[in-house]
């Protein structure tokens, strides 16, 4: 029997509702189209002589432009998973991209857990996929299998030192309810020394990798300095590359919370360090509110939320 004709649907934006199901809450209801869940800038972007920007859809692959976002050519229809979940690009070598698959945003049944890690040495035309050492707890399979990726940190003084964050890969199916967890072992904070050829779980919380990690980054004016967030837990502070870790309290919520996200900036006079920034999404996924730290850590200051009260598990 002759197939159909299939007919694009995109990039036009889709409608206000599908069935019964508004596409997007709030009290105006407006077309919109799929999540994007990661865009990463070429390092010598400068919009004019360099226009090179690459973007993650939520189940939609990696997607590159070469004309400030005017045109996009696809980079992964090939690979295992086209649910992504970050981008980072080498700052020393920009032909190497990292793809983390899975997206780690637990949204309302439709995250898709990843397949693994993609790795590319050429700007995207050819990938590696790096399913990472097999878990030591149950069940034991390659830990970069079924989960959400949240970030992809590459040290710029090093870049076959990464970091990848990993948590619960989600699905669901017409016969079940949202929000089933995909079958996974050890998750958390990911390290690589050799440009991904081996990893490390650095057992943030000494939890021996049952714990989603849902942020990280190096300082800026100290790369051995590394900031993660856990789920559940808070912030944490490695002084040595992650080997060992120190949770920050100093004004922080210590419970009520689930994802928490970082952020970091230059320093803010009078303070010679980096200014960091913490928000904490609370258990009912409203914003628990917004934390500052110019010490390192060692304290922090609540500042001013956003009016939108937002799905702050979810984005």
């Amino acid at each position: 029997q002759a197939q159909q004709a299939w007919q694009s649907l995109g990039p036009t934006p889709i409608g206000q509702q599908i069935g019964f199901f508004p596409i997007n809450f709030g009290d105006v209801r407006v077309a919109c189209s799929g999540r994007v869940s990661a865009i990463a800038l070429h390092p010598q972007y400068d919009g004019t002589s360099n226009q090179i920007v690459y973007l993650g859809a939520a189940q939609g692959g990696v997607w590159r432009s070469t004309d400030n976002g005017a045109t996009w050519t696809a980079l992964t229809d090939n690979q295992p998973s086209l649910a992504i979940g970050d981008i980072a690009i080498d700052p020393n070598n920009p032909n190497v991209i990292w793809a983390g698959t899975g997206e780690g945003n637990p949204t309302n049944g439709t995250s898709y857990y990843g397949a693994g890690l993609l790795k590319s040495t050429d700007g995207g035309n050819t990938w590696q996929v790096i399913v990472g050492p097999n878990s030591t707890i149950a069940p034991n399979q390659p830990v970069f299998i079924n989960t959400g990726v949240l970030k992809i940190e590459i040290d710029p003084t090093n870049s076959n030192t990464v970091y990848v964050t990993t948590s619960v890969g989600k699905y669901t199916t017409s016969a079940s309810n949202p929000f089933i967890d995909a079958p996974l072992g050890q998750r958390g904070l990911w390290k690589t020394t050799d440009g991904g050829q081996t990893w490390t779980n650095l057992n943030v919380t000494e939890d021996g990798g049952r714990v989603s990690a849902t942020d990280v980054f190096t300082d800026p004016l100290n790369r051995n300095r590394v900031f993660a967030a856990m789920a559940g837990f808070g912030v944490f502070r490695s002084e040595n590359g992650g080997q060992t870790w120190t949770y920050l309290e100093g004004g922080l919520p210590a419970d009520g919370f689930n994802r928490v996200v970082l952020a970091v900036g230059p320093p803010v006079a009078p303070s010679t360090n980096s200014t960091i920034y913490a928000g904490f999404a609370a258990t009912n996924s409203q914003l628990l509110g917004i934390w500052r730290s110019t010490n390192n850590g060692a304290s922090w200051t609540q500042v001013t939320s956003p009016q939108d009260r937002g799905q702050a598990n979810y984005n």
